[in-house]
């Protein structure tokens, strides 16, 4: 939602699927429901100006129930760089072409539609789905060096991991299957805030 609002209407729920969209919203037409695809730059683009036209500033909550655990099982992403979405602006740059993991896309779309110190509440079945933010390790990143140098952002620079919390979800199930309780499932719930760093469209 935007950062400074907080009543149904400014509320966004989106979902890749129109099935689900609509089923959401028939339930519920208060809210508003978006079918989107989150690694689509035209579609985030195209969201974020008609979400500006009402009220500008960026969202200043994603709650995430999974999405980028889907996400993060889709082939890398083919885009082009210097990327449209960037921290800064690019002019004069050969125009080349990179493999991106799709989190990494993620990430910067996020944060291209969020407001400096939005949270990213993420909810996922990976103990290392943030890694790439956090570790030290130059391999676990998505982003290498020198693709940064070619003109695509660090998602490093655009969100900071300021909590990280397990979450066990016990299922119950019918005593006549002969089970009482299935194992434990651990959840992790991460607390992602958004860095002072701006993004823009290089798009004239």
């Amino acid at each position: 939602m935007p950062a400074s609002k907080c009543d149904p209407s400014h509320i966004y729920n989106v979902d890749f699927s129109s099935i689900a969209v609509e089923a959401g919203e028939s339930k519920d037409g208060s809210m508003n429901w978006k079918t989107l695809d989150l690694l689509s730059t035209q579609q985030i683009l195209e969201f974020e100006r008609s979400v500006s036209a009402d009220d500008g500033g960026g969202f200043g909550l994603i709650i995430d129930k999974s999405t980028a655990d889907a996400i993060a099982c889709a082939d890398d992403v083919a885009v082009e760089l210097p990327y449209v979405i960037t921290a800064e602006a690019i002019e004069g740059r050969s125009q080349t072409t990179a493999d991106i993991h799709p989190l990494a896309i993620l990430s910067l779309h996020m944060a291209y539609l969020t407001a400096p110190g939005a949270k990213w509440l993420l909810l996922s079945y990976s103990s290392f789905r943030c890694s790439f933010l956090t570790s030290q390790n130059p391999d676990d990143r998505y982003v290498k060096e020198e693709v940064s140098e070619r003109g695509l952002t660090d998602p490093r620079m655009l969100w900071k991991v300021i909590k990280e919390e397990a979450l066990g979800a016990r299922e119950e199930v019918s005593e006549a299957s002969g089970v009482v309780a299935r194992p434990v499932v651990k959840h992790m719930l991460y607390t992602l805030e958004r860095t002072s760093v701006k993004l823009i469209s290089n798009i004239r």
